[in-house]
């Protein structure tokens, strides 16, 4: 099972840096890495390391990469006409459908994990004082890891769904998207709904019980994206069907 596992995710690496669309992949790993890596630790300075809103990058960047290369899991075979292929090969459902989440996983979580890296580095260079050492926190550290993965699987989770059950990878694009930007409908309707003052009240109030309980805060954030990762994969355990997935 793992080396089936293993066969898939290795396809999957070839396609993306290998593939039709290796030059456009190449180059959002190197802006995304840029991006956590240099560009924001360069505007927070020294706080980078031990601010928590470093974890909403941590967040945000597998979000970024993902939809990139996880609209082509399957609707991309389908369009190219190789899912008929690997559909009848000798792999099981299990080993094609979590190889494809794997590597999706791996790519996003392991390039912001990198990007982390690279901004202990840019830190270091241009906000370091008396010569210490600039490090997150083991507390800092161990969120952002855990963090970045469980929104890997998230996103990576969601797209295989949607992929799945798109004719064709623009759809799946299209479609992911829309799911992606549902959680930041609440950010243009509450100033709609409240205007500004009662907007900066709210926002100030939310912001001030979060940095007063942000272990709490994360420790819930975590368990409730571990919950909705875990229903996400079981959701596409139970609607991959071989005889279902080649669509007219």
């Amino acid at each position: 099972m793992n080396a089936d596992i293993g066969t898939v995710v290795w396809k999957e690496y070839r396609e993306i840096f290998r593939g039709p669309g290796s030059r456009f992949n190449v180059l959002m790993v190197i802006v995304s890495v840029a991006l956590v890596g240099v560009l924001l630790p360069l505007q927070q300075g020294a706080g980078f390391v031990t601010s928590p809103i470093m974890l909403i990058y941590c967040a945000w960047i597998p979000m970024l990469m993902v939809p990139t290369i996880v609209a082509d899991s399957f609707a991309g075979e389908r369009e190219r006409h190789t899912l008929e292929t690997l559909l009848a090969g000798r792999l099981s459902d299990r080993a094609i459908l979590f190889g494809k989440l794997c590597a999706i996983v791996l790519y996003a979580w392991g390039l912001t994990l990198l990007g982390l890296l690279m901004s202990l580095v840019t830190v270091n260079v241009v906000a370091a004082a008396g010569g210490h050492l600039l490090l997150f926190p083991a507390l800092l550290a161990l969120s952002a890891v855990t963090m970045s993965f469980l929104a890997s699987w998230l996103f990576a989770g969601l797209g295989v769904l949607i992929s799945l059950r798109s004719p064709t990878v623009q759809k799946a694009q299209q479609t992911l998207a829309a799911v992606t930007l549902l959680p930041m409908a609440p950010l243009i309707a509450l100033p709609l709904l409240l205007g500004d003052e009662k907007l900066g009240a709210l926002l100030m109030g939310v912001v001030s019980r979060v940095l007063s309980n942000v272990p709490v805060v994360v420790g819930m954030a975590m368990l409730l994206l571990l919950f909705i990762d875990l229903t996400v994969v079981w959701i596409s355990l139970a609607r991959f069907q071989r005889a279902r997935l080649i669509l007219d």
